[in-house]
C-alpha cells in the first residue's frame, strides 16, 4: 500500500476535492503558507495549540449549561441547537470532501501531531466566529442583566467586535496554516461555512 492511499479515509463514501478548484486556490494557498511558514517558530506552535483547545467543538458543548446557570433558558436552548448543528455542519464537509493537508502534500512543513482527516474546510475558523457570536451573547447578558433571548446578539454586530472578530479569525487562520495543516483557502471555507 502506498504512502498516499494510507493517509485517505478508511471508508468509502468521500469525494476527492476537485483537482480544478485547487488550481484556482493554489497560488493563494502556497503565498499564504509560505509567509506563515518563512520562520519556524515557537510562537506559533503555541498560539496553535490555544487556538486548537479554544475552537474545538466540544467546548461549544459547554455553552449552553453556563446559559443555563446565567438563567437564560431561552438562549441556552437556542445555543444547545447552535451548537448540534455546528457539530453536524462542521463534520459533513470533512467526512465526504477528502482534501489532503498540506504536509500531507509536501506543499507545507509539518509543525504539529495529528491532523489525519480532511483539511477542507477549517473547523478551527468556523468555530472561531460561532464562539464569538456567542462571547457577545455572554457579554451582554452580563453587563446588562438582560433575559431577551435576542437582545444579546446585538454587540456582535457592533464595529468594534466585527473588527476583534475578523482580527480573531486572522490570527486563527495564520496559526493553522502555519503549522502546515490548513490551506489558506480552507480558512476562507470555514468563514463561509458560519454563514450556511
Amino acid at each position: 500500500m502506498s504512502a498516499d492511499q494510507e493517509m485517505k479515509p478508511k471508508y468509502k463514501f468521500y469525494l476527492e476535492f476537485p483537482d480544478q478548484w485547487d488550481d484556482v486556490f493554489s497560488y493563494m494557498d502556497n503565498t499564504v503558507t509560505q509567509w506563515c511558514q518563512r520562520r519556524n517558530n515557537t510562537f506559533l506552535k503555541l498560539l496553535d495549540r490555544i487556538i486548537i483547545v479554544g475552537t474545538s467543538v466540544e467546548l461549544g458543548v459547554i455553552v449552553p449549561f453556563f446559559f443555563f446557570y446565567l438563567g437564560v433558558d431561552s438562549l441556552a436552548i437556542a445555543s444547545a441547537a447552535m451548537m448540534m448543528s455546528l457539530i453536524v455542519v462542521t463534520q459533513i464537509p470533512k467526512r465526504f470532501m477528502w482534501r489532503k493537508r498540506p504536509y500531507m502534500a509536501a506543499r507545507a512543513k509539518k509543525l504539529c501531531d495529528g491532523a489525519l482527516t480532511s483539511s477542507f474546510p477549517s473547523r478551527a475558523v468556523t468555530c472561531c466566529v460561532v464562539y464569538l457570536y456567542l462571547l457577545s451573547a455572554i457579554i451582554e447578558i452580563v453587563e446588562r442583566h438582560e433575559k431577551d433571548p435576542v437582545a444579546p446578539f446585538r454587540l456582535f454586530w457592533t464595529f468594534k467586535f466585527l473588527l476583534f472578530t475578523v482580527w480573531a479569525v486572522c490570527w486563527t487562520s495564520i496559526a493553522r496554516v502555519g503549522v502546515g495543516v490548513h490551506y489558506a483557502s480552507d480558512c476562507v471555507a470555514g468563514v463561509v461555512q458560519v454563514h450556511t
